[in-house]
């Protein structure tokens, strides 16, 4: 083979000029060249060399053997020299494997013999996998001694590999994928470290040999595939390469996700596409460390992605944005932004999140890292911090995109902000209870202030669940209180930015968890920051909701403390009742409004005896609350805030003695009237209502005094009224709602007593409504009470109205408006509003009283002929009313009615009573205006 190649070298002019090269070449490497005598001798030699174990100076053979392939190469069909090919391959790997990697002479005439670009070449000319084998494994072995000479080579030869090695299912190449792996891959890794010289464009080999792998991935055997790319991305380091090769394989799916829709069903059965199952199901080999380092990075990756892809503009120029530039200057060549579309880089960085999220819930992920000791979680606690801290940090991008997003992209960024937040639950899901405390503490001295809020809330995310005090070491938890008192330490500044607000409301809901379940058991440490909040409600600067986030902490802490809290009960109660008043005003119930009653309730539910001094502020206020509020029904806002102030009256109800509740009640019924808070006198004597039906009837005997001294005075208020002065008066209607709220009271109590005790009583009030001294106007107040009376007792009313009835019928003379010239000269008379109030209180009382009169015998003959002629003296004149009024009312259209009127005014005009025969005529009079003719022709 050697005299061949000797024999057919190319003349060489005297000038050094080879002459007729190309024509020689061509018919020297013919297929003829094959048969030769010269060529079987060679073939035979080297059948020799491969096999022969001692052999010496291997180095002078290096450079006739890769002659020999360059020879073989240059034939124009190669499947006749595959046998000499491999000859030649396996004599090299054979020379090599003898040398020493020691000796610095071989180490130099490796450097001139060995060409890497040839045996690359051997392996693109070829179609022969055993040829293939034999060139990978010299590779193999090269790369261990020689890695620069490799490295300038490796995307040639992964690319190779992908597309056809790779591909194949028997065991010997898997052998060859194996050794190629074990000893090229270690070379990218060492030059990414630094240790090879001239490693600028390292990491983007290692990105395009992934590439590589990840485009051929669903190509390789299945049962094959997941035990070979572990091996890839071990040799390279998972903490580096997964994030990458995930990438890789993610974009793939992006790429070709429109055509495994088309050509698969998966989808319609719920599975995942196939790219992403196998990502998964490689993810889930690695150890949870790294993963969480690859979910870290892929993260970062995706923030360093710009927002959209910004197109040309109008001068044709195309404009990158700053995270563009992030993303190309962190992997060249991983995603390139400017051969995709817009689409494509949005489903990119969607497929991202989503798959991070379906990993980290995935339950075999999981259940790794439930079974890890407790060494190992520990050592993650930086890991944790980190990922949460780009969560965070990714949220408030989203947020904002999703904030200023135009219409037709806010639908994608309220995904992605859903994706991302699902995230962070999932990493806040897999933290074991102590190992998250110690990640949010240390969040919670991040320079972000979102990154710091964001922290809070997952904390207190977790203090709502009861099942988490158990589980974590409380220590742990007192360590967080020193950093949550620094982000309410800026209270009342008004400096402070909006967003630090936000900070301080939400590091006051987490003190409040906290000391809902810390409190009691370590009540020194909470009650230094009860004084602080007391200080902060105290404090004209705090407002609105963070006025009500301090004052819900407040509430908390009472409630929690209970006995402790008596030695700043004096500061904090004045404080709560104050910002309750000031809600007053309010038009529709806020976030204040309904954290101050809560407050209240809190306050009123764990110190119910130490609340004297303030228990008349606290019945006023609720009172007027409640009366404000208690009619509205669909007001979502309103409905909790009525709720709340009926349980705190029911509160103070069922742990205020009545006899301490009583005078209370009157003093604020006083007050109220002062204030003209007619509406909220009707809560405020509910009250005193409600109270009856706890006592004994010796409690009852007792404070019946004092019940009769309460209601006597309050049933004053119309006759007080009346007599204020004419320049300020009080509306007809105040009068009535509060004398209403009054007699309510008042028949709640009637109805809790025996007919001993109550026959006094009515008697008593009927003295004081008909005295000779007393004002006229308590017969108005005393009727309209005994016509309740008499509804709630019916037939027992009965036994006691005999006294009425001369007073009645005495009033219903009083009162008719034909005597009311009589009785106004007699200084006896009534106004025309007041007579008409009497008259129909003082007739539903005797209405009532003969409705329920069932054989008892109330009407006798000397109260029938005492009531009879008042009764219908009113019934004449009322109707002479009516007819005016509609007379009035309808105008010329009266007419047609006037025949039907006639005869009925005839009879009046005749009556024995003068005073129906004036009123008459005066109707008559009028009825004349407003018909516009003379009626005397009709009579």
């Amino acid at each position: 083979m050697n005299n061949a190649q000797v024999k057919h070298q190319p003349i060489v002019s005297p000038g050094g000029m080879i002459l007729r090269s190309r024509r020689k070449v061509n018919q020297i490497l013919s297929h003829e060249l094959l048969k030769t005598e010269e060529w079987r001798y060679g073939v035979t030699l080297l059948e020799w060399v491969q096999s022969k174990k001692k052999l010496q100076s291997t180095e002078l053979l290096l450079s006739p053997l890769f002659s020999l392939l360059n020879k073989c190469l240059e034939f124009d069909e190669q499947p006749p020299v595959e046998y000499s090919k491999q000859l030649v391959l396996s004599c090299l790997l054979h020379c090599c494997q003898k040398l020493s990697p020691d000796s610095t002479t071989v180490d130099t005439v490796m450097k001139q013999a060995l060409n890497v670009e040839t045996l690359v070449q051997c392996i693109r000319a070829s179609q022969n996998p055993q040829t293939h084998h034999h060139a990978l494994l010299l590779l193999a072995h090269i790369a261990g001694i020689m890695p620069e000479q490799v490295l300038h080579n490796v995307l040639a030869i992964f690319t190779f590999m992908g597309s056809s090695i790779l591909r194949q299912d028997d065991a010997y190449s898997f052998q060859v994928i194996s050794k190629i792996v074990d000893t090229i891959i270690p070379i990218l890794v060492k030059a990414s470290e630094g240790v090879v010289e001239h490693s600028s464009d390292v990491d983007s080999a290692v990105c395009s040999v992934l590439r590589v792998f990840a485009d051929t991935a669903l190509h390789i055997p299945e049962h094959r595939r997941l035990v070979l790319f572990h091996k890839i991305l071990t040799t390279l380091g998972p903490e580096n390469s997964l994030w990458l090769f995930l990438c890789l394989v993610l974009e793939e799916h992006v790429m070709r996700s429109q055509e495994e829709q088309t050509s698969s069903g998966r989808r319609d059965r719920g599975e995942l596409p196939p790219r992403l199952d196998f990502a998964l199901n490689l993810s889930r080999t690695f150890s949870p460390s790294a993963v969480i380092i690859t979910c870290i990075k892929m993260i970062k990756y995706v923030q360093s992605l710009p927002v959209e892809k910004e197109e040309s503009n109008r001068r044709g120029i195309v404009r990158k944005s700053v995270s563009l530039t992030l993303a190309l200057k962190l992997v060249p060549g991983l995603f390139n932004v400017e051969l995709h579309t817009s689409k494509q880089l949005r489903h990119f960085k969607f497929t991202i999140c989503t798959f991070l999220s379906t990993l980290l819930s995935s339950p075999s992920f999981v259940n790794q890292v439930a079974a890890m000791v407790d060494e190992a979680t520990h050592k993650l606690e930086p890991l944790y911090q980190d990922l949460i801290e780009n969560m965070m940090v990714y949220i408030e991008c989203v947020h904002h995109q999703h904030e200023t997003a135009e219409q037709q992209s806010v639908k994608y960024w309220s995904v992605m902000l859903g994706l991302a937040h699902d995230i962070l639950d999932k990493v806040n899901a897999l933290l074991p209870s102590t190992i998250f405390l110690m990640v949010i503490k240390g969040l919670l001295d991040h320079r972000l202030p979102t990154v710091r809020r964001r922290a809070m809330e997952l904390l207190n995310t977790r203090l709502y669940q009861t099942s988490f005090f158990t589980s974590c070491n409380h220590k742990a938890l007192y360590s967080l209180l020193t950093p949550l008192l620094a982000v309410m330490g800026s209270i009342g500044d008004a400096t402070v930015k909006p967003d630090l607000e936000t900070n301080q409301q939400i590091a006051m809901l987490s003190v409040k968890l906290l000391a809902r379940h810390l409190a009691p058991e370590n009540p020194s440490q909470f009650k230094q920051i009860l004084e602080r909040v007391t200080e902060l409600i105290q404090s004209e600067a705090v407002q609105k909701n963070l006025l009500a986030s301090v004052v819900l902490c407040l509430a908390e802490l009472v409630s929690a403390l209970r006995a402790h809290a008596i030695g700043t009960l004096n500061q904090f109660v004045p404080a709560v009742i104050k910002i309750l008043h000031a809600q007053k005003e309010l038009e529709t119930p806020n976030l204040v409004l309904l954290s101050v009653v809560t407050a209240t309730l809190k306050i009123v539910e764990s110190l119910p005896h130490f609340l004297s001094p303030y228990l008349d502020k606290i019945l006023v206020e609720v009172s007027i609350q409640l009366a404000k509020w208690q009619h509205i029904a669909d007001d979502n806002k309103g409905i909790p805030v009525v709720h709340k102030l009926k349980a705190i009256r029911q509160k103070l109800l069922s742990t205020v003695a009545v006899r301490v509740l009583t005078p209370a009640v009157s003093r604020c019924y006083s007050h109220l009237l002062a204030q003209w808070q007619y509406s909220a006198l009707g809560p405020l004597l509910s009250v005193l209502s409600d109270s009856f039906s706890t006592l004994s009837s010796s409690e009852f005997t007792q404070l019946m005094p004092e019940f009769r001294a309460f209601f006597i005075s309050a049933l004053q208020f119309r006759a007080d009224c009346s007599a204020e002065d004419p320049d300020t008066p009080v509306l007809p209607d105040d009068i009535a709602q509060a004398e209403g709220y009054v007699v309510d009271a008042l028949v709640a109590l009637v109805l809790k007593l025996s007919e001993s005790a109550f026959r006094p009583l009515y008697y008593t009030l009927f003295h004081w409504a008909t005295s000779s001294d007393a004002h006229k106007d308590r017969a108005i107040t005393f009727y309209r009470l005994s016509s309740s009376i008499a509804e709630c007792l019916k037939g027992l009313f009965v036994l006691f109205a005999g006294r009425l009835v001369p007073n009645a019928a005495m009033l219903l003379d009083r009162i008719n408006v034909c005597k009311s010239s009589e009785n106004e000269a007699e200084g006896q008379g009534y106004e025309e509003a007041s007579a008409q109030l009497l008259l129909q209180y003082l007739l539903q009382t005797l209405y009532r009283v003969f409705q329920h009169d069932s054989g008892q015998g109330f009407v006798s003959k000397e109260r029938f002929d005492a009531l009879m002629q008042p009764l219908v003296d009113q019934v004449r004149l009322a109707a002479l009313e009516v007819l005016c009024e509609m007379a009035h009312k309808l105008g010329e259209d009266f007419l047609p009615l006037l025949p039907e009127t006639v005869p009925f005014l005839a009879e009046l005009l005749e009556d024995e009573e003068e005073a129906v025969e004036s009123a008459c005529q005066k109707a008559v009079q009028d009825l004349e205006e407003v018909l516009g003719e003379p009626l005397k022709k009709y009579f």
